[in-house]
């Protein structure tokens, strides 16, 4: 009788050990199911987010690229970063006779699911005299962006002028002017008509359509050499590369009096034309420097329209660039 006792307390003790052992195995393998579901979601959130961060980071580049008239991007980093995703910022300026002007910063947020940038980044203001709007300002920076006109525009928001002339009555300021010719002319043409005492900062491509650019908050074109205001044979293949990229990823849509125009299809049709620098033709410029030396801009004859841009003063201790 005491030995029967005895083996069924070994069986009894053989059992919970069992119990306990499986139990143990169980919750081992538990543990190390959950690292690896952790660490795979972990992986496939990254995974995403990276591409979604790459493809926002793509669209900074086209903009900087094709539709930054005179800005110009020193930086980008990843701004608020978590697991999930976070911010991309470009530190942006504008370059005013060798004057690096802040700009608004871009931004853009990106997480494992999808990217977008900043809808507000570039936003304008309307300067209005006796109720016509005369121009726009930057909502975040306040300084006033130079606006581009398209002669053959049955009608404009805003009227063509030539705000340069205003300029010899500010000595000693640097200024940033949009130029609009009367029609397109070639590069080499342009090298021949600006001033040497005057920065080419960007050239516009303009547009084949009849619709009115001052309603437009971007302009397409290429900035040009911070240094001379040139352009290279290989600057102007990249911008028709990055354009047709820009039209394929990006849209830009505007419908003003029934009249639909996109911006980058536009731009498109106006580069097929002119698949290269040599032929390629501009409907405008940005130019930069001393007010006094716009004076040599009066009444040249391929002047439709000027509109100033910034104005700054001179200090003592920043060179110009002319």
């Amino acid at each position: 009788m005491e030995n029967t006792d005895n083996l069924d307390q070994q069986f009894k003790t053989l059992a919970r050990k069992t119990k306990r052992k499986r139990w143990l195995i169980t919750i081992l393998i538990s543990f190390i199911v959950s690292l690896f579901v952790v660490f795979g979601s972990y992986k496939l959130t990254q995974f995403f987010a990276k591409k979604s961060y790459l493809q926002l980071d793509q669209q900074f580049e086209l903009v900087a690229d094709v539709a930054s008239p005179n800005i110009h991007s020193d930086s980008r980093y990843i701004s608020l970063s978590n697991v999930l995703g976070g911010t991309l910022v470009s530190n942006r300026y504008k370059n005013v006779n060798g004057y690096q002007i802040p700009w608004e910063q871009k931004q853009g947020s990106y997480d494992w699911i999808t990217y977008s940038a900043d809808s507000g980044t570039d936003a304008v203001v309307e300067i209005s005299n006796d109720q016509q709007i005369v121009g726009y300002r930057n909502k975040a920076t306040r300084n006033k962006i130079p606006v581009f006109f398209n002669p053959h525009a049955k009608d404009s928001l805003i009227p063509a002028s030539n705000e340069a002339q205003s300029l010899k009555d500010m000595p000693n300021h640097l200024a940033e002017v949009g130029i609009t010719f009367d029609k397109p002319y070639t590069y080499q043409e342009i090298q021949k008509m600006i001033p040497k005492n005057l920065l080419i900062n960007w050239y516009w491509i303009g547009t084949n359509a009849h619709f009115d650019t001052t309603v437009l908050s971007s302009y397409l074109g290429i900035n040009a050499n911070e240094k001379n205001g040139s352009l290279t044979k290989s600057d102007y293949n990249h911008f028709i590369k990055q354009l047709n990229k820009a039209n394929k990823q990006m849209g830009y849509q505007l419908n003003n009096d029934a009249v639909s125009y996109s911006l980058y299809e536009d731009g498109v049709a106006v580069t097929e034309e002119h698949s290269t620098l040599e032929t390629a033709k501009f409907s405008g410029i940005i130019l930069s420097g001393s007010t006094e030396n716009f004076k040599s801009l009066e009444n040249k004859p391929w002047l439709y329209a000027s509109s100033v841009g910034i104005v700054i003063e001179k200090v003592p201790f920043i060179q110009p660039t002319k």
